[in-house]
């Protein structure tokens, strides 16, 4: 089968799985996307011995912690904000 279709077959899966953990819709499906592009671009990297959803499944993983890492971030900065004195 071929890549792409691997990939195609998998995004139920995988969007369960980024829905399941990334509780905004849209920011679940902009790290759905960053996902694709990951897997995508790592195309040459997949042992074909092992399972392709498991192998999307644990790029998921690395790409939901960068998303919780960057709004961490992200919130941290904004906090970060003196208040004015009275």
């Amino acid at each position: 089968m071929l890549y792409e279709d691997q990939l195609k077959q998998a995004q139920p899966a995988l969007s369960s799985f980024v829905r399941s953990r990334v509780f905004n819709h849209q920011d679940a499906m902009d790290v759905l996307q960053d996902i694709n592009a990951v897997v995508l671009n790592k195309e040459d990297s997949y042992d074909k011995k092992q399972p392709f959803e498991g192998w999307v499944i644990g790029i998921a993983k690395y790409q939901i912690l960068n998303y919780f890492k960057r709004t961490a971030k992200r919130q941290t900065s904004s906090l970060d904000c003196s208040p004015e004195p009275f």
